[in-house]
């Protein structure tokens, strides 16, 4: 045996003590964002974590407020800057990162959409390569599309996309080299939802919530978001979700060198100690795994049949199709627009309204703004969207025709 070897069987299972957790640190719209940021870092500080994915922290100065309380424990830290804003994801890491990698979503919402506003944000999933032990670690960490509208097809066939792009990203980045991939983050999706089941089923992701080996959280849902007990919670969010939401998620999986078990995952950092409100409108995800090398080398990693994952690529192709039909359909809708714009400002220039010129003269410029934009939506919006969904469409298939 190497010494090596021998050194990493005396330290053998190795833990790996992780955290997830959407902060809601919007500058000038979150409330108490300063002081939850405090009790955030101040929480994190007092625990042994490994490593720590944090998503919505949007500011720059709180992202080096929180990496100044934890250079101690967490001395490596990272954030991911993405779309116009940033998109205000971060990993704090107690070993080092020794390579970063992200891609950005390319279904991120409507540009008009202030609120979620998704397309400023532009979604994306990061990694963050560390070695661990000795143990060679991919650490990706994602936000997908807000799920606040979920009524809306639209809402979640980006959702979907997002999905399948991230489980596209991590197949292409999971080297050889690589021990153990853990994904983490706000998914915005629930568990009967074809993102999840596509996470589970296409890249073989183990869910840490029903994996755990802890009886502790048997009889728990494992709500992370839309809580009764969240001071944040909007009353009109529980209509929709009357006992709240899991859509915070650890996932895991291995190379054929390792076996990971799940030891506990707890939901975590619920009520700030000592104060009236939350650490943030979600709860955190903490979960606690346990690597050891694997008895047998030539393991086969248990797989879900060709038949379930073409299920779930057929979900996904459904939704596509389906989409690519309403964006014709939103073109049209702008190409009305247009047309109206036009007609009213020709019926003002050619009819003897009175009052017509100072009406002109007050309105031509978010008149300008609203025709152009228009212009925008039905030319080069529709032509990069069509592009993108087409793009998804043929890669989807693509797989159904080689499985």
């Amino acid at each position: 045996m190497s010494h090596h070897s021998a050194r990493m069987a005396a330290d053998l299972p190795v833990k790996l003590k992780l955290l997830t957790l959407n902060c809601w640190a919007i500058p000038f719209l979150s409330k108490l964002r300063k002081e939850r940021i405090r009790h955030i870092g101040e929480e994190i500080s007092t625990r042994d974590y490994d490593v720590v994915c944090l998503q919505e922290v949007w500011s720059s100065k709180d992202f080096k407020s929180l990496k100044d309380m934890l250079s101690d424990c967490l001395p490596y830290a990272y954030q991911f800057h993405s779309g116009v804003v940033g998109s205000a994801i971060c990993v704090f890491s107690k070993s080092p990162i020794t390579e970063m990698f992200y891609h950005k979503y390319s279904a991120n919402g409507l540009p008009h959409f202030w609120h979620p506003g998704e397309w400023l944000t532009g979604s994306m999933v990061g990694l963050c390569r560390i070695i661990h032990h000795g143990i060679k670690i991919n650490i990706y960490v994602t936000h997908l599309h807000e799920e606040t509208n979920a009524i809306k097809k639209y809402y979640y066939a980006h959702r979907l996309i997002q999905a399948y792009e991230l489980s596209q990203f991590i197949k292409f980045t999971t080297s050889e080299s690589s021990d153990v991939n853990v994904l983490m983050g706000d998914f915005n999706t629930e568990q009967h939802e074809g993102g999840y089941e596509l996470i589970c089923k296409l890249i073989e992701m183990n869910d840490s919530w029903i994996t755990q080996q802890s009886k502790a959280n048997e009889h728990s849902a494992g709500i992370t978001c839309v809580s009764p007990s969240n001071p944040f919670t909007i009353p009109d969010e529980l209509k929709m979700w009357p006992n709240g939401a899991r859509i915070d998620y650890i996932f895991y999986n291995s190379s054929q060198r390792y076996d990971v078990k799940c030891i506990e995952t707890n939901v975590t950092m619920t009520k700030v100690p000592g104060k009236d409100y939350s650490y943030s409108d979600h709860e955190g995800v903490a979960t606690t795994l346990e690597i050891m090398p694997t008895e047998n080398q030539e393991k086969q990693r248990t797989s879900n049949s060709q038949n379930e994952q073409n299920k779930v690529r057929e979900h996904v192709l459904r939704h596509i199709r389906s989409e690519l039909v309403e964006l014709k359909t939103r073109r049209l809708n702008w190409i009305f627009r247009i047309f109206l714009i036009l007609g009213v400002v020709f019926a003002f220039l050619l009819l003897d309204i009175p009052g017509a010129n100072i009406v002109m003269s007050i309105a031509i410029v978010p008149t300008s703004f609203l025709l152009w934009y228009c212009i925008f939506m039905a030319t080069l919006w529709w032509k990069s969207e069509e592009k993108s969904l087409r793009e998804n469409l043929n890669l989807v298939e693509l797989e159904l025709m080689n499985n």
